[in-house]
């Protein structure tokens, strides 16, 4: 996605499509027999529109380790992540996050508090930036009944790794259902649904250079019978209704494909850049600080240049494509609710920029935004007669 012009270091917020799965839609878009209703299985073109969407189950499934009919399309991480806890809503006492967790969970969770249906417990995240399986069982200890767990496995901001394996077999030892957001883990590293030890897990197309409007919820045994979140028609076994859009997931099926085939030169290539990029502005700003420790998901981390706002650094970055946190939340002028989880100061959130690389990115690339971000900061920090905070995703 690099041009002589911009440089593009958001693929955190949206991955471009890849062409591949351009190649897999387009049929579906420009030939009419092609674009019947899946649902209209009486006929030719709607068999072929079911199989196609049948085709990509499997390779979304083959991503994540899982069986094709576990897979529940929807339109993206949102809904699923709101259909997981809204769908077993009525049947838990107590629904567990990560204080920082994507608003999708953490506002869904605190709308159904305020209602009543259920109470929520935020656990706060180490020192580190992980949220630990320790803490969760103290969120759990004494709760009567089944209680609902959901924690990220790679956070959007940070590109923290939390330890959702060991949080998973907390919350089966309580007798807690589980929940994992791996939108921002899935198509970066593998995950295999078994080994999560999860009940349910949202991702999305666009995360891993699919199309934007589509994602998964993956249900495990134990949630099959989840209350449906839409209603009115009885496609995907009454779970999720409405017409699928068949473009769209065959266009995820084909990027789960390439993903599960291009998974480690991916990998490689970012951790690389990031490496690279991490390296170059330590070398021209001593300052820098890297928020959190451990492991990460290729390629993203969060660090800060004291004393400056991001909004003014984006400004001094026109040709260079970032953004100051969660896209989600574009705009908002509050800190991070991640990094103040995490203990950074409300001053130095609010200077938190994230890059994120991705596949089209190059080496020349990376040692030009660089430069451009370490010349942008002493020009904002000179402005404004100290340092600047920045958050990189890659």
């Amino acid at each position: 996605m690099d041009n002589p012009h911009t440089i593009y270091l958001d693929h955190a917020a949206t991955t471009p499509l890849h062409e591949g799965a351009l190649a897999a839609m387009l049929p579906f878009l420009a030939d009419p027999c092609l674009q019947a209703n899946p649902s209209a299985s009486r006929h030719g073109p709607g068999q072929r529109a079911g199989e196609a969407i049948d085709c990509a189950r499997r390779q979304v499934a083959g991503l994540i380790g899982a069986n094709p009919g576990e897979i529940v399309f929807t339109s993206g991480a949102t809904e699923a992540n709101n259909h997981a806890l809204r769908g077993l809503a009525g049947g838990v006492p107590l629904i567990v996050t990560g204080a920082t967790e994507h608003a999708s969970v953490l506002e869904t969770a605190r709308a159904l508090a305020a209602a009543g249906v259920v109470e929520h417990h935020t656990v706060a995240p180490s020192e580190t930036g992980q949220v630990t399986a320790e803490a969760v069982a103290q969120a759990l200890a004494g709760v009567p009944g089944p209680a609902l767990v959901s924690v990220m496995m790679a956070n959007n901001e940070t590109g923290l790794l939390n330890p959702v394996a060991a949080i998973g077999r907390v919350a089966r030892d309580a007798g807690a259902f589980f929940h994992v957001d791996a939108t921002q883990a899935v198509g970066k590293v593998p995950v295999a649904v078994a080994a999560l030890g999860a009940d349910l897990v949202s991702f999305s197309a666009h995360k891993f250079y699919g199309p934007k409007g589509i994602g998964a919820l993956w249900l495990g045994s134990r949630v099959r019978e989840i209350a449906p979140l839409m209603t009115g028609g009885d496609q995907q076994g009454g779970i999720r209704a409405g017409t699928l859009p068949t473009h769209q997931i065959v266009g995820m099926g084909a990027a789960a494909a390439l993903a599960r085939e291009e998974l480690d030169q991916r990998r490689e290539h970012v951790e690389a850049l990031a490496s690279l990029l991490l390296f170059e502005l330590r070398a021209d700003l001593p300052d820098l600080v890297l928020h959190g420790e451990g492991s990460r998901v290729p390629g993203v981390f969060n660090c800060a240049f004291p004393g400056c706002d991001a909004q003014a650094l984006m400004a001094q970055l026109p040709d260079v494509a970032v953004s100051s946190g969660s896209a989600c939340h574009t705009g908002s002028v509050e800190p991070s609710h991640v990094l103040t989880a995490m203990g950074v100061s409300a001053d130095l959130a609010r200077g938190s920029l994230r890059f994120s690389l991705g596949r089209h990115n190059s080496r020349e690339a990376v040692l030009t935004a660089a430069q451009r971000i370490a010349e942008a900061v002493e020009r904002t920090s000179a402005a404004a007669g100290g340092g600047v905070a920045m958050d990189l995703a890659f």
